[in-house]
């Protein structure tokens, strides 16, 4: 099993302009579909970040992301994506 959190991922998409295909993106839009449901700790942190007017999901970006710049995360997005018309793409 994965390290805690990345052991949530369920499914990672990526749209926009890199997922189109683009010469030059700025950046790299990626959509993450985690199951955080039942796990206590994420729960735990969740309840905490949002007590503290936190976002719950930057412990998630920063171990998705690690050193790398210039990705863009959404968490639960996909949607709404959709429904906005973007198209997705499953890695």
């Amino acid at each position: 099993m994965c390290d805690w959190p990345l052991g949530l991922v369920e499914e990672v998409y990526v749209f926009g302009s890199y997922a189109r295909g683009a010469l030059e993106p700025n950046d790299v839009d990626v959509d993450v579909v985690i199951e955080h449901g039942t796990d206590k700790r994420w729960l735990g942190e969740s309840l905490d970040a949002s007590i503290n007017g936190r976002d719950s999901y930057v412990g998630m970006r920063q171990a998705l992301r690690g050193r790398t710049r210039g990705i863009s995360f959404q968490f639960r997005g996909r949607s709404s994506l959709l429904d906005e018309g973007f198209e997705l793409f499953l890695l």
